[in-house]
């Protein structure tokens, strides 16, 4: 199988593979509280004698507390301070709350013993399935056909091929990540942050046509494109095998159509899980595109930074700079 449809399951497996780890924290979780020695608690009504509400500048937001009077079992009476109460909480209103048979004078609120079972089930539930769809996904069959690869040499003169060639242009390192909310704008800039090509969403849409300004920063020069996702599916031999393949357009134009209309191409190439490529020009590298991890998006230096999916490291000639981010946009709405 080539590298570039391996890229694709793993980019379609990846959201899923945190549905596993994230079952398994859960439940972890649950167990772990399930485990620590669990003392008695008698849930009783408190009458509320005091409200007030701090600011909380980790989450900048106000927290409602309230003084509690209430009655243990044994006749005995306690005063609970700063117990945290929802919002519309007032002075003499009673709520449920439990204390702890072996220190009456510790509070916690009801329906808390049901908490780790709900961790457990959701955990459970999440891993398997995380790994009913993982195993879906890696075992559906893709396309043979390399979308990378789609050059058109025709009209294509020796001279303008040995221009690439032969071009001591210098090569310039760059960042391509996401910008925005949702993931939706694209931004290339140098490593200091200085824009130098951008695809702005304008428009966002589930199944109708999406709006992206392309911004050229060194020429100026503004294109309003847009882009539109298909699903195309298709049988196999032998046993029906169902295979649904993504595509999408801009202009109208399937995008390997355009790049290679350009005269780009893609060479993909994996180590482990990072992802590099080669951009080729009429078949000569003109540029290469590495996998990065988010700090490249951030700016943060991280202990663990595990390579994402539409965020690139590359080194390229500034002539080639509107081909390259063209070959950027179409991995990271692919791959994403």
């Amino acid at each position: 199988m080539e590298i570039h449809l391996i890229l694709s399951k793993l980019a379609k497996a990846k959201f899923f593979v945190g549905m596993l780890i994230f079952g398994i924290v859960f439940g972890g979780v649950g167990f772990f509280i399930l485990s620590q020695p669990q003392s008695e608690k008698i849930e009783v009504t408190a009458t509320v004698v005091n409200v007030h509400e701090e600011y909380d500048y980790a989450t900048e937001s106000y927290t409602n507390y309230a003084d509690l009077s209430y009655v243990d079992n044994n006749g005995v009476s306690h005063i609970s301070t700063d117990f945290p109460v929802k919002s519309g909480v007032e002075v003499n209103d009673e709520i449920q709350v439990c204390y702890d048979v072996d220190n009456p004078e510790l509070l916690s609120s009801t329906g808390g013993e049901f908490l780790p079972y709900i961790l457990i089930v959701l955990g459970v539930i999440l891993f398997l399935a995380g790994v009913v769809i993982i195993i879906k996904v890696l075992s559906t069959p893709l396309s043979t056909e390399n979308h990378m690869n789609k050059v058109n040499m025709e009209n294509v003169s020796e001279s303008r091929i040995n221009a690439v060639r032969e071009s001591d242009e210098e090569k310039k390192e760059y960042y391509f990540h996401f910008t925005g909310k949702l993931n939706q704008s694209y931004i290339m800039e140098t490593p200091s942050r200085q824009p130098i090509y951008e695809a702005v969403s304008q428009k966002l849409a589930l199944f109708t046509k999406f709006q992206f300004n392309f911004v050229n920063h060194l020429t100026h020069r503004e294109e309003m494109k847009e882009v539109t996702h298909t699903l195309s599916t298709s049988y196999g031999s032998g046993n029906i095998q169902i295979m649904t393949e993504s595509k999408f357009k801009i202009n109208g134009t399937d995008c390997w159509k355009l790049l290679g209309d350009m005269g780009y191409s893609l060479v993909p190439h994996m180590t482990g899980l990072h992802a590099s490529y080669e951009v080729q020009k009429y078949g000569i590298v003109v540029a290469t595109m590495e996998q990065a991890g988010a700090n490249v998006a951030t700016g943060k230096e991280y202990k663990f930074n595990i390579p994402t999916a539409g965020v690139y490291t590359i080194s390229c000639r500034e002539s080639d700079i509107e081909g390259v981010f063209l070959a950027c946009f179409i991995l990271s709405r692919t791959f994403k």
